[in-house]
């Protein structure tokens, strides 16, 4: 989904799912992970990339 994806009406019902999605979020957004509240750009970085492709 793209930003605004976010929003508690369509994000609860995925994760009640246990659905996997991805969502585009802005930079200044902060997540609960594992207890802690965390940056999204923190969070991302530590996910690993098993595919990866590049446009030029």
């Amino acid at each position: 989904m793209d930003r605004g994806g976010d929003r508690d009406k369509l994000l609860f019902p995925l994760i009640h799912s246990r659905k996997r999605f991805l969502i585009r979020l802005r930079q200044d957004r902060h997540l609960i992970y594992q207890g802690q509240p965390l940056d999204v750009l923190e969070i991302a970085r530590g996910c690993p990339l098993l595919y990866l492709e590049s446009i030029i």
